[in-house]
């Protein structure tokens, strides 16, 4: 109970040190900081249209961050999340204008093809990894380009719309439309459930066994093999869910250059801020949604460039990790005293 408090301070002062830097940033380029800040906030939650904004990216960013913290909880070093997020933009694309059955078909239809295209784009990397003992970062990280050039050459090519000025796709039938709020509550109570399955279902017990210590699990019976497997669809499934989203939950329901962004590296900075505590994901995916949506307003009403948000976010996460670092060090430094205060008394 005392460590977990001590780590949500450490929280705390990490969010207040990212601040505290931020401002002074601003200050120091001549821009009045708190001004900036406090319009940030504001402009993300100050209209109907910017609140729905907000909650399509903060449902984006839980699904990658979701997708990575169980990439990592297994242990498994894979940061293909853009990637997947790609691919399941494809295979939404494709059959989003194929079928148009009613929503209640249609919706969780698009799911689960986007889910299992990405499902099997990660399998090609399990074969690498099992059959040729690849690295899985570096073929991860390879798929993510393969993955972006392939979407643009299908945009500019197969799905481009015609006399369109520039790379913009046909649209998704209009019964793919996700309503944002239906969609946020879902992933939230998604996170929940990949909460409950990590932390009490013997599986996830395993997949954290394994990511502890891959030698113990294999030791004590578990296949190395079967737990990479089970942590890499559900992984795949949260990142193949996001990019169908990401077209699905889009009001314009087309493919334009861009529109991918970089959710899926954001997912993984929200991960190693939450250090694979899902609990704590959504937390972070809600205050990246929060700099993202109210940037533009802050560049309006302040002058102040829209990409000032990114160095927020890189100073947040450097912050975050750092301070909790910190406490992490300082706790086992504590308690490597007093292992040897009890040692010298048992001696005595």
């Amino acid at each position: 109970m005392k460590n977990k408090k001590i780590e949500f301070v450490s929280i705390l002062i990490g969010f207040f040190s990212a601040f505290a830097i931020s401002i002074a940033f601003l200050e120091l380029q001549g821009y009045n900081a708190i001004q900036s800040i406090s319009v940030l906030i504001t402009s993300a939650f100050g209209s109907d249209i910017s609140l729905s904004i907000w909650r399509y990216r903060s449902t984006l960013l839980m699904l990658t961050g979701l997708s990575a913290s169980i990439t990592f909880i297994g242990g498994n070093v894979n940061l293909g999340q853009q990637g997947t997020l790609i691919i399941s933009v494809i295979t939404t694309l494709y059959f989003g204008q194929i079928l148009n059955f009613p929503p209640f078909i249609q919706i969780p239809l698009l799911l689960i093809l986007a889910s299992l295209a990405a499902c099997l784009w990660n399998g090609i990397l399990l074969i690498f990894r099992f059959k040729l003992n690849m690295n899985e970062m570096i073929g991860s990280l390879m798929f993510n380009f393969i993955a972006r050039y392939l979407l643009t050459f299908l945009t500019a090519g197969y799905f481009l719309k015609k006399g369109s000025t520039s790379i913009q796709s046909l649209p998704i039938s209009e019964t793919s439309i996700v309503p944002s709020i239906g969609a946020f509550v879902v992933v939230i109570i998604l996170v929940l459930l990949c909460y409950f399955f990590i932390e009490k279902h013997y599986l996830g017990y395993e997949i954290r066994l394994k990511g502890e210590n891959p030698f113990f699990t294999r030791l004590s019976g578990c296949s190395n093999k079967k737990i990479i497997f089970i942590s890499t669809i559900i992984a795949s499934s949260c990142a193949g869910i996001t990019g169908a989203y990401l077209l699905m939950g889009n009001t314009q329901n087309y493919y334009v250059q861009g529109l991918e962004g970089n959710f899926g590296w954001d997912g993984v900075m929200i991960s190693m801020m939450a250090a694979n505590n899902i609990l704590l994901v959504p937390v972070y995916a809600l205050f990246f949604a929060m700099l993202q949506t109210g940037s533009v307003g802050m560049e309006v009403s302040t002058k102040v460039p829209s990409e000032f948000t990114l160095i927020f976010q890189g100073i947040t996460v450097f912050c975050v990790i750092a301070t909790k670092e910190i406490s992490r060090s300082y706790l086992t430094r504590i308690n490597a005293i007093k292992q040897q205060k009890n040692t010298n008394k048992e001696k005595q």
